[in-house]
């Protein structure tokens, strides 16, 4: 399946998951992949529409894919007893830090350095790891 995105009048399609300039908007148009079908292709379509409308509703907001994660996880912290989850801010920051990483390093090595960051969050120091990502980004 793939989606289609719009900017400017010019239409292009992108499958689930593949990252794009956010300049260009989700359109809701989906179209069926042509290699056949997918007995999960209705709850993919489902699935991609609300991601591709919780995407556009949070770009016009100005926020990132990392505000998914404080937004999905902070409440469950809360329910945990841990008022101020920083580990859920660094897992934030990490993916709202892909598109810097991703100019500097290549698509491959952001999201290697990304998915470390993120997978380290729950066991190692919140401190850390912002230094850590702080000096992908800059240095």
């Amino acid at each position: 399946m793939w989606i289609v995105i719009e900017k400017n009048g010019a239409k292009r399609k992108v499958q689930p998951g593949e990252n794009f300039d956010s300049s260009w908007k989700p359109t809701g148009e989906v179209i069926p992949d042509p290699h056949g079908e997918d007995p999960t292709r209705e709850l993919m379509i489902e699935s991609a529409n609300l991601l591709a409308e919780i995407d556009a509703d949070l770009a016009r907001e100005g926020r990132g894919p990392g505000d998914w994660i404080r937004m999905l996880a902070k409440p469950v912290a809360r329910l945990l007893g841990k008022e101020d989850c920083v580990a859920c801010d660094v897992r934030g920051a990490a993916l709202n830090a892909y598109r810097a990483l991703r100019a500097k390093h290549g698509k491959e090595k952001a999201r290697q350095m990304t998915a470390d960051i993120i997978k380290r969050s729950f066991t190692e120091q919140p401190e850390v790891l912002l230094r850590e990502l702080k000096e992908a980004i800059e240095g």
